[in-house]
């Protein structure tokens, strides 16, 4: 594909993106920079003069700015994507930071939900188990001599020697 086929594609992508609400913007740069830290200092260039999310590609190296989009998810999308030509690479990017993630929110309410419930019903549990009404007046009666006594007769103790 030539320069003017990837500026149409690309084109494509970065509607794909404003589909998903992504205002998109992409500069490919046909050779590696000297350190890999400059896409990205110029993807936050960008970025702050103009908003939305940049991706900075080279041969090698990509960058990425986003003030919508968490640096959890532009690290994670940006690393599936390098070493690929910059229509591939900016198209999986836009699938990487659109595709739903885990649920973190949900799985921390039900972890929530369940804690709760265990300590309401642990203490509905302890608090049955705690009523002096619900022990048997013969169980605690001294006349009876304790629990060893039985319809046998009185257990004799051991004598170990």
């Amino acid at each position: 594909m030539g320069p003017e086929a990837d500026v149409a594609a690309l084109r494509d992508v970065v509607s794909d993106a404003a589909d998903h609400g992504i205002d998109l913007k992409i500069i490919a740069i046909p050779y590696n920079p000297r350190y890999g830290g400059e896409l990205r200092d110029l993807a936050n260039d960008v970025g702050a003069a103009d908003g939305g999310t940049v991706l900075v590609m080279s041969p090698n190296v990509v960058g990425t700015f986003s003030d919508s989009i968490d640096r959890f998810t532009l690290e994670g999308a940006q690393t599936e994507i390098v070493h690929r030509d910059p229509v591939e690479a900016a198209s999986m990017f836009v699938d990487d930071v659109t595709s739903p993630g885990f649920p973190w929110t949900e799985l921390t309410f039900a972890l929530l939900f369940f804690v709760a419930a265990t300590i309401v019903a642990l203490r509905w549990w302890t608090r049955r188990g705690y009523d002096p009404a619900a022990i048997a007046p013969a169980a605690i009666d001294p006349a009876l001599n304790g629990p060893a006594a039985t319809d046998a007769g009185p257990i004799e103790p051991s004598r170990n020697a």
